[in-house]
């Protein structure tokens, strides 16, 4: 629990040096907020959205301290965020979730759509440099585009096998930050790239969904590929500033507001 209010402190932290005043902006929203969220219930006008109930959700947790921590959700969405939710918001908050977006400009279409003039979004990303992500390449723009004009509702098949072959055991940030990252590293996995990207495929052509980081970034390529995309007039929304990765985490910050 210490370690749950540690890192809210951090991204509430974050969160102010990015966007002064956060406890006045009025009406916010955070999506797959889970157990730990960055404002708590009461906290002022606050909703939560998920694609699971929250009945759903605590139905997948075993941990009774954990279960008992999730917040009530208030809106269920599609992963996209394209349901209709009925009203707008000030400000939009979304904590290691774009990783797992397989379309990722039009999920950020879709939020603008339900942000206030002036609105703001806030998101926590983890930095590849500090995760098991550690070895994978930076997603570039382009394939964020091809993505968002093919439609993209799951994870590619290239992106499920690539996030599992260069997969490392890097333990929230701080094997980086002690030190330990490299011989870590050297630890490839025990992983039959073939059998398992045939597997991959036969799953898939079945119909079903499975999870992975599509999208992975270090803060200077965020940087880079959101700033390529704006110059290029693709979506709505203007990446306003970045905040940096904080000793012990592994996740740096990043706001967002309408073009």
């Amino acid at each position: 629990m210490a370690w749950k209010n540690a890192k809210k402190d951090v991204r509430r932290a974050a969160l102010e040096k990015l966007t002064p005043g956060v406890e006045n902006h009025g009406d916010i929203l955070e999506f797959g907020a889970f157990a730990s969220p960055t404002f708590e219930p009461g906290e002022g006008s606050v909703f939560y959205a998920d694609r699971l109930s929250t009945e759903e959700l605590k139905t997948s947790v075993k941990d009774a301290d954990k279960r008992d921590a999730i917040v009530d959700v208030n809106f269920i969405v599609a992963p996209d965020f394209s349901t209709p939710i009925g009203r707008k918001f000030d400000l939009v908050i979304a904590n290691h979730v774009v990783e797992h977006v397989p379309d990722l400009l039009g999920w950020l279409n879709n939020v603008g759509k339900i942000l206030n003039d002036g609105g703001k979004v806030f998101l926590t990303v983890p930095h590849k440099g500090y995760t098991f992500d550690i070895l994978r390449q930076p997603t570039l723009a382009r394939e964020l585009i091809d993505n968002y004009e093919v439609k993209r509702q799951q994870p590619s098949l290239s992106s499920i096998v690539d996030a599992a072959f260069f997969r490392r055991d890097i333990k929230f940030g701080s094997d980086v930050w002690s030190g330990k990252a490299e011989s870590i590293i050297a630890k490839a996995p025990s992983l039959n790239a073939a059998d398992y990207a045939a597997n991959v495929r036969k799953r898939l052509a079945a119909g079903d969904y499975i999870d992975a980081h599509c999208n992975v970034f270090t803060e200077e390529s965020f940087i880079e590929v959101f700033g390529y995309l704006e110059a290029m007039h693709f979506g709505d929304l203007k990446l306003l500033a970045t905040a940096p990765v904080i000793r012990p985490y592994n996740e740096f910050y990043a706001l967002f507001g309408k073009l």
